[in-house]
């Protein structure tokens, strides 16, 4: 993927058995279609996805930061001399603010300040964006570009290796290992029943029930994959945890 030109090919846009229907919805809003070299259909991006993306880069990456100040993960000076260049100016009184308070209000000026930085460079690429030409990122295309550079590289650097995340980063993957093995014997069960639910052995069936499994239009490996994918990325971290824990007894 990294070979392509077009920021659009970074990510996958939808499953193989869904490509009907996005094609039908790709054309009732008017995305630009083209044929890749691989003589498969494709649409450039619809030009708010540029405003969804630009919202989870500021939110997470400055939220990142407050999280990171809370933990003990960074220090004050650390987070503010990352967060002023963002922010926008203020007057209010902050004397009587505890650290916390001074952080979390630097947080929501540096929100309001990148999304003024990145309001300003739709507006600067707005015509490459209606055209699909455009590809890159509105906050690398923003007056605080550099900031946010810093901020990511600070992340990178020190916020995503810190102990504490490093662990619930190995916690989080070996609940997700235990909840894929756990009930993986169902499918395996429903491709020995001929993708036939009724004829699931006891076990498999009081599974299904207890995690409540929807097994509907499973016919084949691919239709089956699909489900256990739809299951465990609708989870939330709590109930993965719960499920974890049944499936392994502990």
């Amino acid at each position: 993927m990294k070979n392509h030109i077009y920021v659009g090919a970074k990510k996958f846009g939808f499953f193989e058995c869904e490509r009907e229907m996005f094609a039908r919805s790709a054309q009732a809003m008017g995305l630009i279609e083209e044929v890749g070299p691989d003589g498969q259909t494709y649409w450039r991006r619809h030009p708010l996805v540029y405003l969804v993306e630009a919202a989870d880069d500021i939110c997470y990456n400055i939220v990142d930061l407050e999280d990171g100040f809370t933990a003990g993960d960074l220090s004050f000076d650390q987070v503010s001399a990352l967060l002023d260049p963002v922010a926008f100016d203020t007057n209010r009184d902050q004397s009587a603010y505890t650290p916390y308070e001074k952080i979390s209000y630097l947080r929501a000026r540096a929100i309001g300040g990148a999304v003024a930085a990145c309001v300003a460079a739709f507006k600067a690429n707005h015509d490459a964006i209606l055209s699909g030409q455009y590809s890159g990122s509105l906050i690398t295309s923003s007056k605080k570009a550099k900031e946010f550079a810093a901020i990511e590289d600070m992340a990178n650097e020190q916020l995503f290796i810190a102990p504490r995340k490093t662990k619930l980063e190995v916690y989080g993957r070996n609940v997700v290992r235990e909840v894929l093995q756990g009930i993986r014997p169902v499918f395996d069960a429903l491709k020995e029943s001929d993708w036939n639910e009724a004829k699931l052995p006891e076990y498999e069936r009081q599974l299904v029930r207890a995690i409540n499994l929807d097994l509907r239009d499973i016919h084949d490996s691919y239709s089956a994959l699909h489900a256990m994918t739809d299951y465990v990325s609708g989870m939330t971290d709590r109930y993965a945890v719960d499920v974890s824990k049944m499936l392994s007894g502990t």
